[in-house]
């Protein structure tokens, strides 16, 4: 078994079997702040261990939903994320890591996890956010990212063209949002009355 640390920056999955599987325990938390434009991930989210069927082979992600596609959240992002458990020797982590997939509309973003190409063989994930603010201004710093708060992130697996969940979720998304041109215009007006207080 081997151990994969990750760069946060992409997700995709394609095709298994079928599988009795699911989410053991834990969860990891994806804070996104649209004001400051860095993403956070955080805790620790535990798989069951996925029984792969003879010949099978399978790309892997954590994503909040079935929608494939959209635009990249971060270019890069360091090492906010590891990616351990019961890794076999031939599984492949994503060629983009790291690097999420966001589409506001559809409320789906998505972190590629790898693949696998197996003959009988068991795989589980553990993943652990490191708790490191990372800034995603060189990636789309858009914003527009309020769409996916309260978003829940599941395993997920590839099927007949389609992404499916399997397990309890295994985290969740929370934003941060851009504070109102009201709230900004408040605040400078509380902090000019502070200020006239105090002399």
């Amino acid at each position: 078994m081997k151990k994969v640390t990750l760069r946060f920056r992409s997700v995709v999955v394609s095709a298994i079997g079928a599988l009795g599987i699911g989410c053991s325990g834990g969860a990891v938390t994806l804070t996104i702040d649209t004001y400051h434009q860095t993403f956070t991930w955080s805790g620790t989210a535990t798989s069951d261990i996925l029984n792969l069927p003879d010949g099978s082979s399978a790309d892997f992600r954590l994503g909040s939903n079935a929608w494939l596609g959209g635009s990249a959240l971060n270019e890069g992002g360091g090492d906010s994320i590891t990616l351990g458990g019961g890794l076999p020797d031939n599984f492949i982590p994503s060629d983009t890591p790291g690097q999420m997939i966001v589409a506001e509309s559809e409320g789906s973003i998505y972190l590629g996890l790898g693949s696998i190409s197996a003959s009988d063989q068991q795989i589980q994930f553990v993943l652990t956010g490191d708790g490191t603010e990372y800034s995603y201004a060189s990636g789309t710093p858009s914003g527009g990212y309020e769409s996916l708060d309260g978003v829940q992130l599941y395993f997920q697996y590839a099927s007949m063209g389609g992404f499916i969940n399997f397990g309890d979720p295994a985290g969740q998304v929370v934003v941060i949002p851009e504070p109102s041109s009201g709230m900004l215009l408040l605040g400078a007006v509380a902090g000019l009355a502070l200020r006239r207080r105090r002399r």
